[in-house]
């Protein structure tokens, strides 16, 4: 069997669309890929089935909704490996997004979630700051 069909024999296909990875995740949710070396199954994918990226390209997965989604390594939308749900983005432009929907936990931003530091600048996390002081 190649690495291209033990990648497809990994994948369940879900109602809305999403290719999710059935295989071992990482402890946020990613899928892996092994084929003589561990690589991210939506990367490695994507690489093998539109073109290959560079170290400077990330892929953000279009089909997450934060409303939706539950804690990171929960999160399906971090499953899908299907290629027409990714986009090719920088690396700043990832990490923007993903700091637009939720903390660094996964908890999503909303107007009871956050705290706003305004003489600090930024936002706080509530759940997560009940977290570190329980």
């Amino acid at each position: 069997m190649t690495p291209l069909q033990r990648w497809w024999r990994d994948i369940e296909v879900s109602p809305s669309g999403c290719w999710l990875w059935t295989a071992s995740r990482s402890d946020k949710g990613y899928g892996y890929h092994h084929d003589g070396g561990t690589h991210r199954a939506h990367r490695w994918g994507f690489q093998q089935l539109v073109r290959e990226l560079s170290s400077a390209e990330h892929l953000d997965h279009t089909c997450h909704d934060a409303s939706t989604c539950r804690p990171p390594a929960e999160c399906l939308h971090r499953r899908c490996v299907n290629p027409a749900h990714l986009e090719v983005v920088s690396v700043a432009e990832n990490n923007r997004r993903a700091m637009r929907d939720s903390c660094a936990r996964g908890h999503v931003w909303t107007e009871a979630s956050t705290i706003v530091r305004t003489a600090a600048g930024g936002r706080e996390c509530r759940t997560c700051r009940t977290d570190r002081t329980a």
